[in-house]
């Protein structure tokens, strides 16, 4: 049985909690409802150490998102809001507007950064020229903002080592 353990610690899902770069450390997820983000926030809270918690979020307009913002909130130290560029992708203004709205959430003592930046390639950008080491950035909201990230980093690296 032992084999069988360490096979599936070793086995992850591409798209779930998976780590596209290691400094800084950037996760991607695909979790694009409720259900999805409050276990994402649960995985991240038990399996990662960090001193803040980088979001970057794109949410498409069916979704439920004022929900989805409610589980990131009390975690969250920054959060990226911005559109996968897709027809159907949510302003990242309107989700401004309710992170403002649900603003009661974060802990009394604690101050979130939110920017809203459209472009999602920027976004990662932005968040990896912020993040120092013992940070954790974490892309998540929609499947298809998974690729956008990784082809984000994939560029950011080619630049550093070329």
């Amino acid at each position: 049985g032992e084999w069988v353990r360490t096979g599936l610690e070793s086995f992850s899902i591409p798209g779930r909690l998976e780590m596209i770069c290691s400094r800084p450390r950037v996760l991607v997820d695909g979790a694009h409802n409720p259900a999805a983000i409050q276990k994402l926030m649960e995985n991240i809270k038990k399996g990662y150490s960090y001193s803040r918690l980088i979001i970057i979020l794109a949410l498409f307009k069916d979704k439920h998102a004022s929900k989805m913002i409610k589980y990131l909130l009390p975690q969250v130290d920054v959060i990226f809001l911005s559109e996968s560029g897709l027809p159907r992708s949510q302003d990242a203004e309107y989700l401004r507007t309710l992170v403002e709205k649900n603003h009661h959430l974060v802990t009394a003592d604690k101050r979130i950064e939110v920017w809203v930046e459209r472009d999602l390639a920027r976004a990662v950008k932005k968040a990896i020229a912020m993040a120092k080491e013992q940070d954790l950035i974490c892309v998540a909201g929609s499947l298809s903002n998974i690729w956008i990230a990784k082809k984000t980093v994939q560029d950011l690296t080619e630049e550093v080592f070329s």
